[in-house]
């Protein structure tokens, strides 16, 4: 899914809107490489704080970015579908142009290939309408290759890739380095398949040195080929330097298909090392991954196959009232920024707001098209005239105000939905979930997904799809955030809290264990239990 950041976030031609660019190209190129949770919490936060339509396409399509990432398919093409109707809507060809670009990539992925095509096509047909062909074709040209590759057709897709190669040459100060390093990387991928391994080995380098200090998970891709060519020459001193440069790329990322390279090749390197058993453990996570993951497919694929084949019908997307996230999520962006420089105990005060903002969210989630933090899907206002696109310079994120209260959004339109369940049925399940969630429910340890549809009287494919609609998780996830968001509010509002062995605040919030609560805990907030409450005492 290399090639979906290309269509999601490249923005060659527009004008800078400073603040709005520095933080999107800030999550989109690295923050989501190294901190999965913080880039959603801001994603959400550039969503709601978008001034214009064509800023919320670009903010729902980093979202749909985000979830193809770690995994989540569904939510990713979700998104990508809403985004695709907003600039159906103000005819944003530009924009059009990318999101066929996206869902053509994702439709692949999970196996709808033909479907995949048809949205390859639609792009192909909106370039008609679009100035820089060239720059345009070459994006197309990549995503064609990867047809290719899929039907192992390297040869055909090497010309498309080299010819993409020579048009976007021009472009280089626009685009910058981070598409060049993708296109280096597939080439290098190609030749790899035609065992041309020494320019295959060329490709990677070249897609390392464009990457210079961006720190993302394709450096990651790049090792592993490099680590693969090492391995089929027997060269298995100088093979395990990469797959070990690999793995922190690997462990930081929530992309499946670079863990499963990487157990790969481990599991290659250490059977032709004769180190049997770490081979064996090896290649037993390698099929452990590729069977989770093909269920994961499959379920995905027949969910979207129950969903209407037509495009969504074209409505707007708004939203009763933005919240207040904008400290919260700017906190966030700065404390990323700042980490090498500042000392740890600065995340503390930024972090609570966060908390706060999430409750007063979760006040208002009482029915959908209400704003809220992981609380409903995500909508646009009415949009003005629509001006340039916001640039995607690779540039640090720049603080803004503060305090900001932007303007309330009239309620007048209301979010499309899918075949699966009938709005009235997914709203007044919505609502009664709700009520749940203020009752606490997530306390109780041995709550799932069965259990809670028994309460709210419903089966769990409905519930399932209300959850992942609506608050943009799966349900263990969903249920996390809230225990986390619950004992960071108790940690804050009530100092005893400080006093209590993090066994005991694990089991207050309902984790079964005191390694699981520490590890979702620093997922969320980005320090463990036992270094927030430190802070805390010490702030």
């Amino acid at each position: 899914m290399l090639l979906s950041g290309i269509f999601s976030s490249s923005d060659a031609s527009a004008k800078p809107a400073v603040n709005f660019d520095s933080i999107y190209t800030y999550v989109a190129t690295s923050l989501a490489a190294t901190n999965n949770d913080s880039a959603f919490l801001i994603a959400d936060y550039l969503l709601q704080k978008s001034a214009d339509d064509v800023q919320k396409i670009r903010s729902l399509m980093l979202l749909a970015t985000l979830n193809e990432r770690k995994g989540d398919m569904l939510t990713a093409i979700n998104f990508a579908r809403i985004s695709h109707d907003l600039a159906q809507k103000i005819r944003n060809n530009d924009w059009l142009f990318r999101i066929n670009g996206f869902l053509s990539s994702a439709y692949r992925t999970v196996g709808l290939v033909e479907k995949g095509r048809m949205h390859l096509e639609e792009a192909k047909q909106v370039l008609k309408h679009l100035k820089e062909s060239a720059l345009l074709t070459s994006f197309l040209q990549q995503e064609q290759a990867e047809y290719y590759i899929l039907d192992k057709r390297y040869a055909e897709a090497l010309t498309d890739l080299l010819k993409a190669n020579q048009n976007i040459d021009q472009y280089e100060p626009q685009l910058g380095a981070y598409f060049f390093a993708i296109n280096y990387n597939l080439i290098g991928n190609c030749y790899e398949e035609l065992k041309d391994f020494s320019l295959a080995g060329k490709y990677y380098r070249l897609s390392l040195d464009k990457l210079d200090s961006i720190e993302t998970e394709l450096k990651g891709f790049n090792y592993l080929g490099l680590a693969t060519i090492a391995i089929r020459e027997g060269n298995f001193n100088e093979a395990l330097p990469y797959l070990q440069l690999a793995e922190k790329y690997a462990a930081a990322s929530k992309n499946y298909k670079i863990r499963l390279l990487l157990y790969d090749n481990y599991s290659k390197y250490y059977n032709y090392t004769g180190q049997n058993t770490l081979a064996l453990k090896y290649n037993n996570d390698y099929l452990d991954l590729v069977k989770e993951q093909t269920e994961n497919t499959r379920a995905i694929t027949n969910l979207l196959l129950s969903e209407k084949e037509d495009p969504l019908p074209e409505k707007d997307f708004t939203m009763s009232g933005i919240i207040l996230l904008v400290v919260a999520v700017l906190s966030v962006v700065l404390v990323v920024y700042i980490v090498k420089y500042r000392k740890q105990k600065q995340i503390i005060g930024k972090m609570g707001n966060v908390i706060d903002d999430f409750r007063q969210s979760s006040a208002r989630a009482e029915k959908p098209g209400t704003a809220g933090a992981a609380a409903v899907l995500p909508g646009v206002t009415d949009p003005p005239d629509p001006g340039p696109a916001p640039a995607g310079e690779i540039t640090p994120p720049v603080p803004v105000p503060e305090k900001e209260h932007p303007p309330a959004i009239k309620k007048d339109t209301e979010p499309s939905y899918p075949n699966i369940m009938s709005r009235e049925s997914a709203e007044a399940l919505l609502e009664k979930l709700n009520a749940l969630e203020q009752d606490a429910f997530f306390l109780n340890q041995d709550v799932s997904l069965a259990k809670i549809a028994s309460v709210l009287q419903t089966n769990t494919k409905y519930l399932s799809y209300v959850i992942n609609h609506y608050k943009k998780y799966d349900f263990n996830n969903y249920v996390n955030r809230l225990r986390i968001f619950y004992i960071v509010d108790k940690l804050k509002r009530e100092p005893e809290y400080w006093d209590y062995k993090i066994s005991y605040l694990a089991e207050e919030c309902g984790f079964s264990s005191h390694s699981k609560f520490a590890t979702v805990f620093k997922q969320m907030i980005g320090l463990s239990p036992s270094d927030f409450i430190r802070q805390l005492k010490e702030n």
